[in-house]
């Protein structure tokens, strides 16, 4: 997510002189492509990686505070020429928090023009965001660690959020990350089916254990995943949802 060197914004005080594409979106009040690599539309991505924290069962998502500004955002950063927006969502989340994961399937929660401090009257970005919920067995042993221009990375509670604490249009795209979450019940979506499979197929470990392994080493299993059966509830009720889209 680096930056091109700064070009000196200048205020627009007239209607735009230049000739160049105007900004249709809003307008800022500052000339020229100031801190954007294009003139025009600059190119974004948003990795949105969500689990169930395996102690309460809340959900749960990667958050990074940023390195320009401190303030708390998604892992995301400007698309390379040619780049999908699901290779550069794991390019960005990797160079961010270190964390791998493959966008494949991944849905899309957002797209369109984000509400950046860096937009112009002559730049501005536009960021498609995608999500991607993982079984909580896999993203426990995800151990975010900052870098590139992230000043932290760590996973954090989201369904009591305040919009505006975030940076640019993330906390739009949290609220309509949280709204299909909550709405997945009456959802007629194959995609979030995959999702709500993805978290109960966590259970099948622990009759696979008694029955290769025995009730010994299935004893010892439990005690070190006892914290498991504190979701036991949020999985019946995805089972729940689940039956719905049969």
């Amino acid at each position: 997510m680096d930056l091109p060197n700064s070009n000196a914004m200048i205020v627009l005080e007239h209607d735009d002189p230049t000739g160049k594409a105007l900004n249709p979106h809003k307008k800022t009040g500052y000339l020229g492509r100031g801190l954007l690599w294009y003139w025009g539309v600059n190119e974004t991505v948003d990795a949105m990686v969500t689990r169930r924290n395996s102690h309460t069962g809340k959900l749960q998502m990667l958050r990074v505070i940023r390195g320009d500004n401190g303030m708390p955002a998604t892992p995301g950063g400007f698309k390379n020429k040619g780049e999908s927006a699901k290779k550069a969502a794991a390019r960005e989340l990797q160079e961010e928090t270190g964390v791998e994961v493959d966008f494949t399937g991944a849905i899309k929660v957002y797209k369109g023009y984000a509400d950046d401090t860096r937009n112009t009257d002559h730049a501005w970005i536009e960021t498609t965001a995608l999500w991607k919920h993982l079984p909580w067995e896999i993203a426990e042993k995800m151990v975010p660690v900052a870098g590139d221009d992230a000043r932290s990375a760590e996973w954090v509670d989201i369904e009591e959020f305040h919009p505006g604490d975030w940076h640019a249009s993330n906390g739009e795209m949290i609220g309509r990350l949280l709204a299909l979450w909550r709405s997945m019940p009456t959802m007629e979506s194959s995609r979030i089916k995959q999702f709500l499979l993805a978290d109960v197929v966590s259970l099948l470990h622990m009759p696979r254990v008694l029955l290769e392994r025995g009730i010994t080493a299935f004893a010892s299993y439990l005690v070190k995943n006892f914290h498991a059966f504190m979701l036991v509830p949020h999985y019946l009720a995805d089972s729940a949802m689940l039956s719905r889209f049969a």
